[in-house]
């Protein structure tokens, strides 16, 4: 839910220095999960990290949701 001028400047940085990136959370998501309000785009800089995100997010992890698998 970031402007169309602020998400069109973030997705030429990244593909300029071929950063991987995701859209996948919006500004709620992130907020709650860094504790501030209003954040509409992050930055990793720690190599570990980094790989540990994408590795969850390239499996489809979606968190919040219960797998219906485990609930029956």
């Amino acid at each position: 839910d970031a402007s169309l001028k602020t998400r069109e400047r973030y997705l030429k940085k990244c593909h300029y220095y071929q950063i991987k990136y995701s859209l996948d959370f919006n500004t709620e998501e992130l907020s709650a999960a860094l504790g501030r309000s209003h954040v509409k785009t992050i930055g990793i800089t720690d190599l570990g990290f980094a790989k540990a995100i994408i590795k969850e997010l390239e499996g489809g992890c979606n968190y919040g949701e219960t797998n219906k698998e485990e609930t029956n």
